[in-house]
């Protein structure tokens, strides 16, 4: 079994949490959509934060194999 780990490009900064997050404390914009409790909201209107998920996403087709994407909750 090989283990795959993504770490080229990647950064995780509290620019890329909303600021009004309850529980991971971000700083970037305020949330334009619904709390999801298990994981941090995203500020998607950070451009920088848009670069890093599109390399990620990349790698996991081009590396890892993955054949496609489900988004379960797009409205957050």
């Amino acid at each position: 079994m090989t283990v795959c780990s993504y770490t080229r490009h990647y950064k995780t900064d509290v620019l890329f949490f909303q600021c009004d997050d309850p529980v991971y404390g971000g700083v970037g914009a305020p949330d334009s959509g619904e709390n999801y409790g298990p994981a941090p909201d995203l500020d998607h209107t950070n451009p920088e934060l848009r670069i890093t998920l599109k390399r990620w996403m990349r790698w996991l087709v081009d590396d890892v194999g993955f054949g496609g994407f489900r988004f379960d909750f797009v409205r957050g």
